[in-house]
Formats: C-alpha cells, sequence, structure tokens
C-alpha cells in the first residue's frame, strides 16, 4: 500500500497480488514434494525466513539470516501498510474533492 500511496499510477495492486501469489505457490509446491527446505529459488532476498540462501548456486550461506527480528520486520511492514492506506485514501478523497468542485464550477459558468 505503500509503494501504492506514493507512485499510484507505476504501481499495480493486482500485478503485485499475483505475484505474492506465484511466489507462495513454491512454497506450496516444496511443502508437498520435498519438505526439508519451503523458500528456496523465489525468495532468495527475504531476510524473514531462515531457510533462505540468497546466493545459491554459488554458495549455500545466508549471511542475512538473523539481520533482523522477525516481530520487529512485521511492525514495520504493517506500519508502511497503514501508512500507505491512509495515504490513498486521503488521496481518492481529496481527488474526488476537487472534481466535485470543477463541475460545481462548470456548472455556474453556464
Amino acid at each position: 500500500m505503500f509503494l501504492k500511496a506514493t507512485m499510484p499510477r507505476h504501481f499495480s495492486i493486482i500485478t503485485f497480488g499475483i505475484t505474492q501469489v506465484l511466489i507462495d505457490l513454491e512454497v506450496l509446491w516444496n511443502m508437498t514434494h520435498h519438505g526439508n527446505r519451503l523458500h528456496t529459488f523465489l525468495h532468495t532476498y527475504s531476510c524473514y525466513h531462515v531457510d533462505v540462501e540468497p546466493f545459491l548456486p554459488w554458495s549455500a550461506s545466508n549471511p542475512c539470516k538473523g539481520a533482523v527480528e522477525p516481530f520487529k520486520m512485521e511492525i514495520v511492514f504493517n506500519a508502511l501498510f497503514i501508512f500507505g492506506l491512509v495515504w490513498l485514501t486521503v488521496g481518492v478523497i481529496l481527488k474526488k474533492r476537487a472534481q466535485r468542485g470543477r463541475v460545481a464550477n462548470a456548472s455556474t459558468l453556464r
């Protein structure tokens, strides 16, 4: 929501949602077929999951592991979501008010 609010013309919530579903299908596939590692290729840049290996196939190390506490990361993500939602809502309200003002001005000019 934060990105949508700051770049409304350049960010599609639908595209983002579809991408997230596709990425999480990887986890579902790994749960049903492999079992030992859930977050593999598509989750390479998430510091949240301990089984991520961001430098595969060159290295199985994860220097980001434990760099950020999951609880703190959740707080930041939720705060950004709420901030973006408020920003987006205020933007929509202001846009509607501006449109109503233009309609009112156009009708008085006739």
